[in-house]
């Protein structure tokens, strides 16, 4: 079986957004470029891809691969399937054990060979990176907004929103 691998961080992005119906046609055309017209899908929908552990489909994708019934999963971009270097690793180390092969469409990663392992491990730095980044900004940001008086969460029993987003009591 090939397996295409689809995810988005925000349930908005699930409803709204074109990101997964993207992912699944640049997914699918890579498979069917490469001779596959037969690929099932497992998506994740409004989940964060800093931990495996919370998404359904990954672990029923996973469940698959140690039952030896996928030989290749195809991902828009490592960053879909992890944003964690030690998650990725134990992946591709878990998908060589049973013959699975990485393929990244975007990064045009492939991790049948040295190369592309090596590749594979470098951007995945780099996506552990940039959520380690997206975090701190939005730290950076609540603190701002909690040291300024600004409203930075749902508004407390007992206030209201006032100008500029600050805390007025009722």
């Amino acid at each position: 079986m090939i397996a295409v691998y689809t995810r988005v961080s925000r349930e908005e992005q699930a409803v709204d957004g074109l990101s997964l119906d993207v992912q699944l046609h640049r997914c699918t055309s890579l498979a069917n470029a490469q001779g596959h017209d037969d690929v099932t899908v497992f998506s994740d929908a409004g989940i964060s891809g800093k931990s495996l552990s919370a998404r359904l489909a990954v672990t029923e994708l996973l469940a698959k691969v140690r039952a030896g019934e996928v030989t290749k999963v195809i991902v828009y971009a490592l960053s879909r399937l992890t944003r964690s270097v030690a998650d990725l690793q134990t992946l591709v180390k878990l998908f060589n054990r049973h013959n699975v092969a990485l393929c990244s469409v975007t990064e045009s990663i492939d991790t049948g060979t040295p190369m592309g392992r090596a590749m594979c491990s470098m951007i995945g730095v780099f996506s552990e990176l940039e959520r380690e980044v997206i975090c701190e900004r939005v730290t950076g940001a609540l603190d701002f907004r909690r040291e300024t008086g600004r409203i930075y969460g749902a508004v407390p029993f007992g206030f209201r929103r006032g100008p500029d987003n600050t805390l007025e009591r009722d």
